[in-house]
């Protein structure tokens, strides 16, 4: 196929995306192809419809043979009230180029801030006052048993109905979708409680793309039994929400809530020393390698550890090797940071402990998008532990005027 066909292709596919967000039939859609050698390409999908009605657009210019080629600009404009104006959205998509389905991402961007404008969650409205009980961490496979146990149990029992509503979320920047996911088995005899897998699944990255597919395959083995519910909410507000919410709120209290890489860290409480080497990793930051990054990091959330330990007066293994594991495992012990917190721990080493061994990663290791999030999200896990750290600890002045 060429390359105009393959990208024509991206664009129907984006486009039967846009229609199932906004429950049009993709059928009506009238699509108008134009493409012209040093020219550009122009692709337009609209829908006559009633309301809502779109119309997406796609255009290149180029001097080159072939028009795919030059600057892209995609459009995506939404009609959905006669008296009121059109939502519209457009803009250069030329950084997207070469991820996979970046079309249909940046539609599903698009969409959810028209959904999120004009069509917003209420998400006290959805819940009501039940219970509503987290299950996993986010980005953690482990997850997929509790989603797999809860959903065969359901399909086991006398369960009359399933409420499940499925939250969508997609990152400004890189359009990234991730998944959540809030189930309600419903019985007769009792209440309708939510279990919810938070920034569960997304189809955009390997061991992500797994858990979405095994999604799927459990919702529609009961699509007889269940009502779906499809909302675009911020991944964040709804994190928000959960953790005021849900009956297990201190799982949410270890999640970090925001990107925090550049995030105000009290390196002060572990001491002059180490407030000097995080000084140095955070101006140096940019001129380092990705595995220098990691390294540093991995170093500097050890050397918290271990100074949390020593203020703490925890008293140490004699001989036991210090790892982060190790050392987060005796401050839990000790009760000095709450046990969902080492699972974070675990979920940092899980990547960072790479670098010990080899140049990870490298620059031919971040063309896999899956590792380019897993890099990202490492250092701004290991940064926010650093902090949540600092948090347990009094300032060095206060340290050393008590000893």
């Amino acid at each position: 196929m060429t390359n105009s066909g393959m990208l024509f292709q991206e664009f129907k596919l984006a486009t039967q995306q846009i229609c199932k967000d906004l429950s049009i039939e993709y059928e009506n859609v009238e699509f108008v192809r134009y493409e012209t050698q040093k020219t550009g390409l122009d692709y337009d999908a609209t829908i006559h419809t009633e309301l809502p009605r779109f119309s997406f657009h796609l255009k290149t210019t180029t001097k080159d043979v072939d028009p795919t080629s030059g600057s892209m600009d995609a459009w995506l404009e939404i009609a959905y009230s006669e008296s009121t104006g059109s939502f519209a959205l457009g803009e250069n998509v030329d950084n997207m180029r070469g991820r996979s389905d970046f079309l249909q991402r940046w539609a599903a961007r698009a969409v959810g801030q028209y959904n999120m404008r004009h069509n917003t969650a209420n998400l006290e409205s959805l819940f009501h006052d039940v219970n509503i009980m987290m299950c996993g961490i986010p980005q953690d496979m482990r997850s997929v048993s509790m989603f797999e146990f809860l959903m065969s149990g359901i399909l086991s029992s006398d369960v009359n109905k399933v409420h499940i509503y499925i939250f969508r979320h997609v990152e400004e920047v890189t359009y990234y979708r991730t998944y959540s996911y809030a189930i309600s088995p419903i019985r007769v005899d009792r209440g309708d409680d939510w279990f919810i897998f938070w920034r569960f699944a997304s189809p955009d990255s390997g061991a992500a793309s797994k858990k979405f597919d095994i999604a799927n395959k459990w919702i529609s083995r009961m699509s007889s039994i269940s009502k779906i519910e499809y909302f675009d909410v911020d991944d964040i507000d709804l994190g928000r929400f959960l953790k005021a919410n849900s009956i297990n709120e201190h799982i949410f209290s270890e999640l970090p809530q925001t990107r925090p890489r550049n995030m105000l860290v009290n390196t002060d409480a572990f001491g002059e020393d180490f407030s000097k080497q995080y000084d140095d990793f955070d101006e140096k930051f940019e001129t380092y390698s990705h595995a220098e990054r990691m390294r540093s990091l991995r170093t500097l959330v050890q050397t918290a550890l271990e100074e949390t330990c020593t203020r703490h007066e925890v008293e140490l293994v004699e001989d036991a090797k210090k790892t982060i594991d190790r050392l987060s495992a005796d401050l839990v012990k000790n009760e000095i940071i709450e046990p969902p917190l080492k699972k974070w721990f675990e979920v940092f080493c899980d990547v960072a402990n790479r670098s010990a061994h080899r140049n990870y990663p490298s620059d031919d290791d971040l063309l896999d998008e899956l590792n380019e999030r897993q890099y990202d999200t490492c250092i701004d896990i290991g940064i926010w532990l650093i902090s949540k750290l600092g948090e347990t600890m009094s300032t060095d002045a206060e340290y050393e005027s008590n000893v």
